[in-house]
């Protein structure tokens, strides 16, 4: 189970206002640098992380099962497409409870056309010239 650790000086001056920790965690469907995959050394990091929230990228079903079930949290997954090893995706560990969850293809629709409008910025600069940040924007 995440660790609720003291927040001490993190308590904001309005008693009525929860604070959220969120993290993201790309686990690389769960290899380490090392080439190993271990999902208990992942899960001690998700620990340390110590987030009411993490989102997990390029993850298997049974793996996102594995860490929810070890570390004591709900999992909710996103499936981006199905490999022979089975649904793979996005998923989110929280110790909250969530009233649903789903995917929208208009959310990813959105992702997809900010990672090209990124893309094209880092074309720029890569050419050594300075972008036009207006105009990017703009194109929002």
């Amino acid at each position: 189970m995440f660790r609720r650790r003291a927040r001490g000086t993190e308590t904001p001056s309005d008693p009525h206002r929860a604070v959220l920790t969120v993290a993201s965690y790309n686990i690389h469907k769960g290899q380490g640098i090392d080439g190993r995959v271990d999902l208990m050394r992942i899960a001690a990091v998700i620990e340390e992380l110590d987030a009411d929230l993490v989102g997990v990228q390029e993850i298997y079903r049974p793996q996102a099962e594995m860490l929810a079930k070890r570390l004591g949290v709900e999992m909710h997954m996103g499936v981006t497409h199905t490999r022979l090893e089975g649904a793979y995706g996005n998923a989110v560990l929280t110790r909250l409870p969530a009233r649903g969850s789903g995917t929208s293809v208009q959310a990813v629709s959105q992702l997809v056309k900010q990672f090209g409008q990124m893309r094209k910025l880092m074309q720029q600069i890569g050419k050594g010239r300075m972008p036009d940040l207006g105009a990017l924007m703009k194109q929002r």
